[in-house]
Formats: structure tokens, C-alpha cells, sequence
């Protein structure tokens, strides 16, 4: 998080500066809270990746009792980036562990960062469930529905998910078409450069 802003005037045009203090002293405070929560939760991600004598529960069952006590938005990022940071590290975490871990979870966010780290050890099959999942509402009549789906499938940074995004390449609704495009660029490689070539010259400028 960056605090952006202009030095206020000296003084307003009564010539009373207590205004300027005191909002000057509000974002102070506001930069003090923020540091102070962006500190507590690096704790709780270091907390949650420690085994200690005090707290000999598995990363998995501090987890689910993070979540069980809270599922805030908070918490499944804290959970997240704990999930990311042990990725390379099978002795905390165990491919077992994460398997059941995602299994026990229902948080889409928290559950597409687990599929693609055990992606990164080699098996793509909850990687790819998840593709299975999101594509199914591609053929949804409802664009809105198409695009959510879209948004899911680049998400997951996965080139599986690249065949699934190409045919809403031709959608006939406009949004649905620029976020397919969006989602084969962050799922894509050069060999899916050919399927967009077509749309350079689309009336669309938006598209174009």
C-alpha cells in the first residue's frame, strides 16, 4: 500500500491552520495502522508455516482453524500466501496434506493457488479440475456468466486453460470476446498467436 499525496497549503483562507494539522494527522495515523496490520499479518503467515512445541499442529489444521474462526477475505490471502511460500517445501507440506487441505476447502481463490502449487510439483490434475469447473459456464446464454467463467480460467495461469478460452475468441458479444482475449494472454504462448491474428482487422476498435 502507497500514501500519494500533495502537501496542503499552509494555511486555508481564513489563515487557520487546524484543518491542515488535523489532516495531516489523520493519514499519519492512517499509515501507522496500515504498517501495523501488514506486520501482524506477515506474523500470522510465519505463524501458520512454523511447527514450534507451542503450537505442534499441522499447516493444514492451522488452516482450517484460521478459516473455522474467521473466512474473511483477509484471512483466505494470509492462507494463500502461506500455501505459496511452503510450494517447494514438501517436509512442511506434505502433496497429502495440500490434496486434503484443498479437498476441505471451499474458497475458489484459496483452492485455484493450491491447484496450481501442486501444478508446480508436477501434477496438474486439480489445476486442471478447476479448468473443467470454470469452462462449463462458457456455454452459459448469459454473457455476464461467459465472462466470469473467463476471468476465472485466466486466473489460473495455466496454458490447459488456453483451449478452453480460444473459441470465445469468436463470441458475438463484444465484452465476452475482449476478455477472452485477456484470458488466452494470461493463460496463452506464441503457438495460440495465430488465433488472434483474425481479430486485428475486427470493425471493433476496442477489439482491433
Amino acid at each position: 500500500f502507497a500514501f500519494r499525496f500533495e502537501q496542503p497549503s499552509n494555511i486555508n483562507s481564513a489563515g487557520n491552520s487546524a484543518p491542515v494539522s488535523n489532516a495531516q494527522a489523520e493519514l499519519n495515523n492512517d499509515a501507522q495502522a496500515m504498517q501495523e496490520a501488514v506486520a501482524d499479518n506477515d506474523q500470522k503467515v510465519k505463524a501458520l508455516s512454523t511447527i514450534s512445541d507451542r503450537d505442534p499442529r499441522s499447516f493444514s489444521d492451522k488452516v482450517n482453524d484460521l478459516l473455522a474462526l474467521e473466512p474473511s477475505e483477509e484471512n483466505i490471502a494470509i492462507a494463500s500466501k502461506s500455501v505459496f511460500d511452503l510450494a517447494e517445501n514438501r517436509e512442511s507440506l506434505p502433496d497429502r496434506a495440500l490434496e486434503n487441505l484443498y479437498q476441505q476447502q471451499t474458497n475458489p481463490d484459496l483452492k485455484r493457488v493450491i491447484a496450481q502449487v501442486m501444478s508446480t510439483r508436477g501434477d496438474n490434475s486439480l489445476i486442471e479440475k478447476q479448468i473443467g469447473e470454470a469452462q462449463t459456464d462458457l456455454k452459459n446464454t448469459n454473457p455476464a456468466v461467459r465472462q466470469k467463467a473467463l476471468v476465472e480460467l485466466a486466473k489460473t495461469h495455466h496454458a490447459s486453460a488456453a483451449n478452453a478460452i480460444a473459441p470465445l475468441l469468436q463470441d458475438s458479444d463484444t465484452g465476452v470476446k475482449l476478455d477472452a482475449l485477456l484470458a488466452l494472454r494470461a493463460t496463452g504462448n506464441q503457438s495460440h498467436i495465430r488465433l488472434v491474428e483474425a481479430l486485428v482487422n475486427h470493425p471493433d476498435p476496442s477489439v482491433s
